[in-house]
């Protein structure tokens, strides 16, 4: 039954790119996409990066086209943050109207770009063998070129909602974010459910920082419970870069988050830092990958996360060092707290070093609150004791955001009843 099912889906897609993909420049590679797609269908659970998901919802439904829709004023303003620059897409599609940015940014459609032969080149970078970006690769059509040639003085925040009309359907988005010499931007991406619906969101970003460019990138996952989000991005940092990324996940049925980072010139820096509270039945599943090409770079990952009721979270964070990638630099901090007996934890720290020369560490926790601090705290009149551990826990990384409306908004996701 389920080899029957996958071939029906498999065969749903490859109409859909037949029909209604247009002829572009990209052709052949989605012709490629989507054969690699048809020889492996969505991952199972013998597929070693994804084992420990259940991909039911993803292999049991087969998703149609997301439609344009119209956006209600009164619904985006409480969304937008106040001091920021605006880039809003509804169900995909960007909606130029409630975009502005400054000069130094220009903001394009992927689509009316694809005959650049950089945006090709990068396009061209993907990973076939990833069964979720082939299937990208084949189907996206919208998508955003976002390049930066000053620095910013302010935000730019990326809104990303769906709404009732893309129930039951998905967005299959690329996008290119691009930081040019000395440029420096700060890129708020949220992603917001207008619907309480099953949708299937499957991006795949591609993020270039140039020489001396400064990117600090901040992640919003907070889908409804139904929702399935697929991510994918491809980081590429040139010589004396300086790149933070800051993940908090909370919403959503499925979440897979998978940041592939290559350092390629010297000098240059990468700060991960990852918030995940995984409720109810909810799966998030997060891969990183950084890895040292050349020498004197600096990576430091830091990812805590709380799993409780019957949710599942994972955690892969591997970091390989090239054997030329001598004076390296290179820490790795996971902490998890399981907060339920039925709740599932699975995380593995990586460090493959080639090099000899190097200041490389790596420390995993997996735990319960103390019964010895529950009791203290307690002892001294503090009744609810164990929302004030979890709280604690997770301020370090909530104080990393800077803007007090969207910290209120995020923090309040993020509360655990005691």
């Amino acid at each position: 039954m389920g080899g029957w099912i996958m071939l029906n889906l498999v065969t749903h897609y490859q109409q859909w790119l037949a029909q209604k993909i247009p002829a572009d420049v990209l052709s052949p590679l989605r012709s490629d996409a989507m054969e690699a797609f048809a020889a492996t269908g969505f991952p199972t659970h013998k597929t070693e990066n994804w084992r420990y998901l259940r991909l039911t919802g993803l292999r049991e439904q087969a998703f149609e086209v997301m439609p344009p829709s119209y956006l209600d004023e009164a619904v985006l303003a409480p969304l937008l943050l106040a001091d920021c620059y605006h880039i809003v897409c509804l169900n995909g599609f960007l909606m130029p109207k409630y975009s502005q940015l400054p000069h130094g940014v220009t903001l394009n459609n992927l689509r009316s770009q694809l005959t650049d032969p950089a945006i090709q080149a990068l396009i061209h970078q993907s990973d076939l063998s990833s069964s979720l970006v082939a299937l990208n690769t084949a189907l996206f059509q919208e998508g955003l070129v976002i390049d930066v040639k000053d620095k910013l003085d302010k935000p730019i925040q990326c809104l990303f909602l769906t709404d009732d009309l893309g129930a039951h359907c998905t967005s299959q988005q690329r996008h290119v974010l691009r930081l040019n010499v000395d440029a420096a931007a700060i890129i708020i991406a949220e992603h917001i459910s207008l619907t309480e619906q099953v949708f299937f969101t499957n991006s795949v970003w591609h993020i270039e920082l140039a020489e001396r460019a400064n990117g600090t990138y901040y992640q919003l996952l907070t889908d409804n419970a139904k929702a399935i989000h697929i991510d994918h991005c491809l980081l590429n940092q040139q010589a004396r870069s300086v790149y933070h990324a800051y993940g908090f996940l909370n919403g959503g049925a499925l979440v897979r988050t998978d940041l592939q980072q290559a350092f390629l010139g010297e000098h240059a820096s990468c700060t991960v830092k990852a918030l995940t509270l995984a409720s109810g039945q909810q799966q998030v599943d997060q891969h990183v990958l950084v890895r040292h090409c050349v020498p004197q770079c600096e990576s430091k990952q830091c990812f805590k996360g709380l799993s409780t009721n019957q949710a599942r979270l994972i955690l892969n964070a591997k970091v390989i060092v090239d054997q030329q990638a001598q004076k390296t630099a290179a820490q790795q901090q996971l902490q998890h707290l399981l907060l339920s007996p039925k709740a599932e934890i699975y995380s593995k720290p990586e460090l493959e070093i080639y090099a000899n020369d190097v200041k490389c560490a790596h420390g995993a926790t997996i735990g319960q609150l103390s019964d010895a601090a529950l009791f203290y705290l307690k002892s001294r009149g503090i009744d609810d004791a164990r929302a004030v551990l979890i709280n604690a826990f997770m301020q370090e990384l909530l104080d990393l955001l800077k803007w007090p409306d969207l910290k209120a908004r995020i923090s309040s996701l993020f509360s655990v009843d005691a």
